[in-house]
């Protein structure tokens, strides 16, 4: 059966967006060692780079932390008072986006994106 698809990867991905397959049933065409090659590669291709994930974790422990912190105090002073000032909206905005600042390193980290 695995003949007909062939073995290679290539022949795989073409047959799997080709037919529309879901990933899960498109594996049962192949014998269980292939099988759980595909299954492992699928998950290191999902998982980023540990490296990238470890930097952002460092990121997120000595530096988000603080400008959050920082960005918070401020952020609670000038967003009442952007109602009154409107010029005041974008500062708003940015110090808004310093309080979330480690939601932003944690999502890196666990996508093990890259810096920039």
């Amino acid at each position: 059966m695995a003949a007909r698809v062939g073995t290679n990867y290539k022949s795989y991905l073409f047959h799997l967006e080709n037919n529309f397959l879901s990933y899960e049933t498109s594996l049962m065409m192949f014998p269980p060692p292939i099988r759980q090659f595909f299954i492992i590669h699928s998950l290191v291709r999902k998982m980023g780079n540990i490296v990238y994930s470890i930097i952002w974790l460092l990121i997120l422990f000595f530096i988000s932390f603080f400008v959050a912190g920082f960005c918070a105090g401020f952020y609670i002073i000038v967003h009442p008072l952007s109602v009154c000032l409107p010029p005041l909206t974008s500062l708003a905005e940015l110090l808004l986006q310093g309080v979330q600042f480690p939601h932003y390193c944690a999502d890196k980290m666990m996508s093990g994106a890259p810096l920039g």
